[in-house]
């Protein structure tokens, strides 16, 4: 398994530049090394650019992880996400092929929704009989 990574100073299509020049020509290598190569690409969350000028005009996705096809056999789950840029003009990328269970989505109950006419009869008709606990209840 292996991983290329760093800055290829190249995109793959127009939509990961802004304000900069775009050449349709390098963009059509880049992608055709990528897929002969059989290589591979999360999804980057935490921004859309890696590159930001000093005067913060042009932004360009240049840093880019790819990896091979068993990498993302293994890891399909893994997840790209640019940091803050503090130091330079890229912003650092963090691969993260850990993965996190935080359990179930949290779910928000409002107690005026209680004062609402028929919320109770729908909860009962949707979910049958409910307890409710309040801080009170837990005490004991």
């Amino acid at each position: 398994m292996w991983i290329i990574a760093g800055d290829f100073n190249e995109v793959k299509d127009p939509a990961e530049r802004r304000n900069s020049e775009f050449v349709a020509s390098n963009a059509e290598v880049f992608n055709k090394f990528i897929e002969e190569v059989d290589l591979f690409e999360y999804q980057m969350g935490g921004g859309l650019f890696t590159y930001v000028s000093d005067h913060g005009d042009k932004f360009s996705k240049l840093d880019r992880f790819l990896v091979c096809r068993r990498f993302m056999n293994g890891w399909p789950t893994a997840s790209l996400t640019v940091l803050a840029k503090e130091l330079s003009d890229h912003r650092p990328a963090l691969l993260s092929a850990v993965i996190v269970d935080c359990g179930h989505f949290p779910f928000w109950f409002f107690n005026s929704w209680l004062q609402l006419p028929g919320f109770m009869d729908f909860i009962e008709s949707e979910c049958g009989k409910f307890v409710f606990v309040g801080p009170a209840d837990l005490a004991n």
